[in-house]
């Protein structure tokens, strides 16, 4: 490889680093004990999630589908906005797949810097 392709190539990891360090810093954190008015969902499974609920924790009464009509393939992350912002700073979410099985993942920190939740 030539200097000039390995410049190259350092030059767009340089160039990715700093868009994503830019875009870190413009989305400001909740503040301590502040839930978050959005989530980020990640599936990394390999079905398609076809329904998204959120339950205080413990409590099984879920809330409306959070995905409403779409889908979240697999490999593919979104951000999802609550519709009313959570009151406490944990919460279950369950993903429900294309072909009927559920995944629960308990008690997701929705008062962290980034809230996510992976499936």
């Amino acid at each position: 490889m030539t200097i000039t392709a390995k410049l190259f190539i350092f030059g767009l990891a340089w160039a990715a680093l700093a868009g994503w360090a830019t875009a870190q810093a413009q989305t400001p954190a909740p503040a301590s004990g502040d839930p978050a008015a959005a989530i980020h969902v990640a599936n990394g499974g390999k079905r398609p999630i076809v329904a998204l609920y959120t339950s205080a924790p413990g409590r099984g009464d879920w809330s409306d589908d959070m995905l409403g009509k779409g889908t979240l393939k697999p490999g593919k992350s979104l951000t999802l906005k609550f519709k009313d912002k959570p009151a406490a700073c944990k919460a279950d979410f369950s993903a429900l797949m294309d072909n009927g099985d559920t995944t629960t993942r308990p008690g997701v920190d929705l008062c962290a810097a980034a809230p996510s939740v992976d499936f």
